[in-house]
């Protein structure tokens, strides 16, 4: 559902999106004042020319709406999550998509994307609307609960959800998978940067946990996937970053280094919105955030998967915009770094960044050690304008019919 001026500006993608075969351009409305450079997802285009190629990407991205009919959630009723699950279905894309990455490599063109239907297929798995499924609404529900107290069917804020994510996969990093499947191998590391501030040693900590875990339930033997380097195991990284970049709005002078996220090669998108909604933010084209909407279709649940199980319910139908102005100022960064060496190009790349916008206070700030607030103003550079331990009560739900 959108309003006028998203759809005055909405990205729009012409046909079916559901077969990647058929010859779909991107069509963007709206053009005057609008720069040429288009990023999504760590990628950089020139919407003049590279139209093609970013229709390519938009549509290579999982896409996670409401669902109905699925088995109901612990001792509730709830069999649809039409109305209070849109930012759990924005994790699950934002998840998904780390995954994807990470798994089946560059999927933003045709010949990728027909090569590696595979490993899209057994990553959706994953989200399956059946509580088997590591990152399963329910799963994700009932995590809310545990962690945060948060009853099944309530809405989440963006620092929610972040620490859901991390607590799903801790429990499947520690526990062997049904039937003795390889699901250590598959679930990242997530860790989460509370009060805006990454702390390297903490990160680092994390990840030799994930290491640590894998080993323990392999019987000792780490996955080729969890080693970046001989001498420093490593297993691949969530990292999650949640901020609030304003008090009732977004801050403008937020908006570009916001926009410069979204160029760094790690970014996997941002779960956010505006004050009625949930949005998975994937890019930007200057001040207007590039999103997918998981409101709408409702579409029918899709259980456990089976070898004829259809994936097509989450082909991405293109993106829309949404002015940077007119966003909710909570959201939740995400960067996938799959090696150390992939962690320190994200470090190197966020200093540089701060270094490219002197007089502009950063998004988040990175130290090596986690000082307990001792630290003097380089270390800490910058404050959030809300000390709100969640923003809930930032968003409201919409009525679903």
């Amino acid at each position: 559902m959108m309003s006028s001026l998203d759809s005055m500006l909405a990205y729009v993608v012409s046909g079916g999106a559901a077969d990647p075969s058929a010859d779909e351009e991107l069509e963007i409305k709206e053009e005057e004042e609008l720069t040429d450079d288009v990023f999504i997802l760590g990628q950089h285009y020139s919407h003049a020319n590279h139209f093609k190629e970013i229709g390519w990407a938009a549509r290579s991205l999982p896409w996670f709406t409401y669902r109905r009919g699925f088995p109901t959630i612990a001792n509730t009723p709830l069999q649809c999550d039409a109305g209070w699950g849109c930012m759990l279905r924005c994790g699950q894309m934002l998840v998904a998509e780390s995954l994807l990455r990470h798994r089946g490599g560059d999927l933003s063109t045709e010949a990728a994307r027909s090569a590696r239907m595979d490993v899209r297929k057994d990553v959706l798995s994953l989200f399956a609307d059946v509580p088997a499924a590591v990152y399963s609404i329910h799963n994700i529900a009932l995590g809310g609960l545990r962690k945060m107290k948060k009853p099944v069917g309530e809405w989440f804020g963006p620092n929610c959800l972040a620490q859901v994510l991390r607590e799903i996969s801790v429990d499947a990093l520690s526990t062997p998978a049904a039937g003795g499947g390889p699901t250590q191998s598959v679930v990242l590391a997530t860790h989460v940067a509370m009060d805006s501030i990454v702390c390297i040693d903490d990160v680092l900590l994390s990840v030799q946990k994930a290491v640590d875990a894998v080993s323990e339930v392999s019987g000792g033997v780490v996955p080729p996937t969890a080693a970046a380097a001989a001498a420093a195991p490593w297993h691949p990284l969530l990292l999650l970053i949640p901020l609030r970049l304003g008090l009732d709005d977004m801050a403008e002078r937020y908006f570009a280094p916001l926009s410069r996220v979204f160029g760094i090669p790690q970014c996997v998108g941002a779960t956010g919105g505006r004050p009625n909604a949930a949005f998975y933010f994937v890019g930007c084209r200057g001040d207007l955030l590039l999103y997918l909407d998981p409101h709408m279709p409702i579409q029918p649940t899709v259980g456990a998967f089976r070898r004829d199980t259809s994936i097509a319910s989450y082909a991405s139908p293109g993106l829309l915009s949404l002015p940077m102005a007119e966003a909710d100022p909570s959201m939740c960064l995400g960067f996938l770094c799959s090696t150390r060496n992939s962690f320190d190009d994200f470090l190197a790349r966020v200093a540089k960044m701060k270094a490219d916008f002197p007089d502009v206070q950063p998004l988040f700030t990175v130290v090596q050690k986690d000082v307990g607030g001792a630290g003097g103003a380089d270390d800490f550079s910058f404050t959030n304008d809300s000390g709100d331990d969640d923003d809930d009560d930032a968003f409201e739900l919409i009525n679903v019919p």
